[in-house]
């Protein structure tokens, strides 16, 4: 029998990260109306359902580090989340996958991107984009997995 908790809990998740969308990407943004990062966003949604305590905070490698030795799955629904990974295996990237093939993800800027304006001329903010858009392919974990 399907958890009906989890099941709300993704449908609210996904509700708050498609919320998000268009709000510009700033690095080390964590509130969306002054800009988010890709970990901002997703500390956002987790805090909103409690998967996160309200003070937790955390970047793409710790969330990585935190689920994905209980989470991890091959296939993501919506609401899973998909990390991507440099040469080095250090995680760098988060995004919310929203189907099998596309995701919500804030990006489009650096470290760089510090300022609205920066956001707006380099087009940075919250987006969704196919699994496939940068040069790896992402892991996937789904923390509403039952």
């Amino acid at each position: 029998m399907p958890n009906a908790f989890a099941k709300e809990q993704r449908e609210i998740f996904l509700k708050i990260i498609w919320s998000m969308l268009n709000t510009p990407y700033i690095y080390g943004g964590f509130q969306p109306e002054h800009g988010i990062d890709c970990s901002g966003m997703v500390v956002e949604g987790c805090r909103a359902v409690a998967k996160i305590k309200p003070k937790e905070d955390f970047n793409a490698q710790g969330f990585w580090d935190l689920w994905s030795p209980n989470f991890q799955v091959d296939k993501p629904l919506p609401g899973a989340l998909a990390f991507w990974f440099n040469e080095l295996g250090h995680c760098y990237h988060v995004a919310v996958c929203i189907s099998e093939n596309f995701c919500m993800t804030a990006d489009g800027g650096s470290s760089e991107v510090d300022t609205l304006p920066e956001a707006t001329a380099k087009d940075a903010r919250v987006k969704i984009r196919h699994v496939n858009h940068r040069k790896t392919f992402p892991k996937f974990v789904d923390i509403f997995r039952e």
